[in-house]
């Protein structure tokens, strides 16, 4: 028989999983209307000397904000969903930033030495990037706007290949349909000229 503890437990888990995912789609909501949500944590701040400014960048497109805050979103529902799923992530969690400390040596050695060609790669990027936004600029909406603006250039890119292609095999067919009937004139008119 189930114990009356674990009954008492079942819709606290329910509504706990409710809350979250309500806080998931309170929060896609607020990004895909630009709407500042009280419940989002501190933005990711890149402004460490070593960094390089192509990841500030990309980190703050408003895109990558909406999946970033959805992943961390999703991270922390799993996280809260029972104790033991939180114990092995914070596990896992501390065993990652040893190592991130353990290789810290390395690592910085690496890129002291690798800097010159990473920063240029880093000014590629940054070209890239405002490349993208001049000719896009749409990518620095938020990401409700640019997911509709993408939407209906895919739509009108459908329409117009759409409408090449209609126009390309209605000029395939009618091509056919003349060969086809210049090969049945021909073909009628050899036989004749035979007989005479």
């Amino acid at each position: 028989m189930s114990d009356p503890v674990e009954k008492a437990e079942k819709p606290q888990d329910a509504a706990g999983k409710t809350a979250c995912i309500v806080r998931i789609a309170y929060r896609q909501l607020s990004i895909m209307t630009g709407c500042e949500d009280p419940t989002k944590p501190a933005p990711i701040v890149v402004d460490d000397v070593k960094s390089f400014s192509c990841t500030a960048r990309i980190l703050r497109l408003p895109v990558v904000v909406s999946v970033t805050s959805t992943v961390s979103d999703l991270y922390t529902s799993l996280k809260e969903s029972h104790s033991a799923v939180a114990t092995t992530l914070n596990n896992a969690e501390d065993i990652l930033g040893g190592v991130a400390k353990a290789v810290e040596p390395a690592t910085s050695k690496i890129g002291a030495t690798l800097e010159t060609p990473l920063r240029s790669i880093d000014s590629a990027i940054c070209g890239g990037l405002d490349y993208l936004e001049e000719k896009a600029p749409d990518i620095s909406q938020p990401a409700g706007e640019f997911y509709e603006v993408f939407v209906s250039y895919i739509r009108c890119a459908y329409r117009v290949t759409i409408q090449y292609y209609s126009v390309f095999f209605e000029s395939m067919r009618e091509k056919m349909g003349q060969l086809t009937a210049n090969e049945e004139t021909n073909g009628k008119e050899t036989p004749k000229s035979k007989k005479d």
